[in-house]
């Protein structure tokens, strides 16, 4: 799968840009908050209809402007596919492929698989679980549709558990809420069985993939660890939530359940949140991100788009190197990459053999000029 065209107009400082696409590598060169990274983040809206720097599509927008439009040219193994996006502040969003407009934006999750490491990455260590989820979520999403449906209704009856919790909480309601609790339970039970096996089944399928890739980009051996927790391990969701309901109740909000699972990050068995140095943690994340691009190349049967944001910052030239050659092989497809220097991004690129690029440079928002070349 491959961007062959993307036109952006009014996406955050993203004036207007029209511009062809290489199908390997394309390099967005500039100072710190010119916009590359806003280029970066349009080809990944358009792959899971939101973008990955702000959850609020109306602060998108470029400032001073009603509307933001985005539209790609793909090439997906010989057939074009046209996804465009249009956004207006106070008015639902449209997206459209070849000119039809989707009912539902999850209908368009997994067509056109990405991949994202950025230097929002490091949360998934630094933060809490949530990060961790997200990622499994993200992952999961992009090859089964059925999980996605899952995990949306799972989080619509927790909501409302919530809400009837805190109202028992605050003394608002008594336990007449008991048989409405008892359905929430019995519906989050239903959901969660299904969210718990897929998830299960990832990370089984997934740690190989991450230990090879780790591996190959430290080049010395690192022991590293993923191992996923839930309280599903422990039975069936109902019975533990009937179980800490009174608690749930003095609390105000649901302890119980798979919005609770996480994922065990360790290098040389300790937890790498309090063990690991800047460059160990930094390739942790970036070797979970590019065993997800080999785990959805599997399981969708296409190579996804791989979006570089920064990645070699805070790593050492032999780590740099070998993440080039990494993704420089045919396992890898195409791949967008945002960098400060045309020097540092030809030398990156000097490593690999024959590989085509295209460079843009990007200033104040504008894509200036262009170049295309193959080493």
């Amino acid at each position: 799968m491959n961007l062959v065209r993307l036109n952006c107009l009014n996406y955050r400082n993203i004036e207007e840009c029209d511009i062809e696409l290489s199908p390997k590598f394309n390099c967005f060169l500039g100072n710190n908050g010119v916009g590359k990274t806003n280029l970066i983040d349009a080809v990944y809206f358009m792959s899971l209809t939101k973008s990955h720097l702000n959850s609020v599509d109306a602060q998108l927008v470029r400032h001073g402007e009603s509307f933001l439009m985005l539209q790609g040219e793909y090439d997906n193994d010989g057939k074009s596919e046209i996804i465009q996006a249009t956004v207006k502040p106070h008015v639902r969003k449209i997206l459209k492929r070849n000119g039809k407009i989707y009912n539902r934006m999850s209908d368009h999750i997994g067509l056109i698989p990405v991949v994202l490491i950025s230097p929002v990455d490091q949360q998934m260590i630094t933060d809490g679980s949530e990060e961790r989820r997200r990622f499994m979520d993200t992952v999961i999403s992009q090859c089964d549709a059925r999980y996605l449906n899952s995990l949306t209704r799972y989080n619509s009856v927790l909501k409302n558990r919530n809400d009837l919790l805190k109202k028992l909480s605050d003394g608002i309601m008594t336990d007449e809420a008991d048989p409405l609790l008892d359905i929430f339970d019995c519906q989050m039970s239903n959901e969660a069985k299904y969210i718990y096996k897929k998830r299960y089944e990832f990370i089984d399928e997934f740690i190989p993939f991450f230990d090879k890739i780790y591996q190959d980009i430290c080049s010395e051996r690192e022991q590293v660890e993923l191992k996923y927790t839930s309280h599903c391990e422990n039975g069936e969701l109902t019975a533990l939530l009937r179980e800490c309901r009174n608690r749930d109740i003095a609390v105000g909000y649901t302890t119980r359940g798979i919005h609770k699972d996480d994922l065990i990050m360790n290098i040389e068995g300790f937890p790498i949140k309090t063990t690991g140095s800047q460059g160990q943690n930094k390739t942790f994340v970036t070797a979970m991100k590019l065993a997800q691009y080999l785990y959805l190349s599997k399981c969708r049967g296409v190579k996804p788009i791989l979006l570089l944001d920064d990645v070699f910052d805070r790593l050492d030239s032999n780590r740099v190197i070998n993440i080039i050659r990494i993704v420089s092989s045919d396992e890898f497809g195409q791949i967008f990459i945002t960098d400060t220097s045309r020097n540092h991004t030809d030398n990156l690129l000097a490593h690999t053999v024959n590989t085509p690029f295209r460079v843009f440079n990007v200033n104040d928002g504008k894509v200036t000029s262009c170049s295309e070349t193959s080493l």
